[in-house]
């Protein structure tokens, strides 16, 4: 296979929500029996973050259109969602990103559920946006 330089761009996100431009690399690569394919990827730790954290209540899932919606939400006293992440993947990005989590050993998902006292839920539906949502 050979080794060829990343090609990095910045695309920007032209949406109403707030968001930020992430630098893609593009990468051909060859195989010994004379194929190839094209990995695309980005580097999470270029994003921007915010000055304060978010602790999500809420979470859940939404598949639309070929796209799978990772989402976590706020809610308020009377329990309606104040404010929404919708983290957009492809199918297969999830997949991979449940893989890696999967191979985490220490702390595992158990052990982190015992030493912060949380116990598993069940998804949240969310049927409208709340008044923040913030799309990545």
């Amino acid at each position: 296979m050979n080794k060829q330089k990343a090609i990095q761009t910045a695309y920007p996100r032209i949406a109403k929500e707030r968001g930020t431009s992430v630098p893609v690399s593009n990468r051909l690569l060859k195989f010994s029996d004379g194929s190839s394919t094209k990995a695309v990827g980005i580097d999470l730790s270029q994003a921007t973050c915010p000055d304060r954290s978010y602790h999500a209540e809420l979470a859940g899932v939404a598949y639309e259109n070929g796209i799978v919606k990772l989402l976590f939400g706020q809610a308020t006293r009377s329990k309606k969602v104040r404010s929404l992440i919708e983290v957009s993947m492809s199918p297969h990005a999830v997949i991979q990103s449940l893989n890696v989590i999967a191979e985490i050993k220490k702390p595992s998902i158990e052990d982190l559920l015992r030493l912060t006292g949380e116990e598993t839920r069940t998804l949240s539906e969310f049927d409208e946006d709340p008044p923040e949502v913030a799309r990545l």
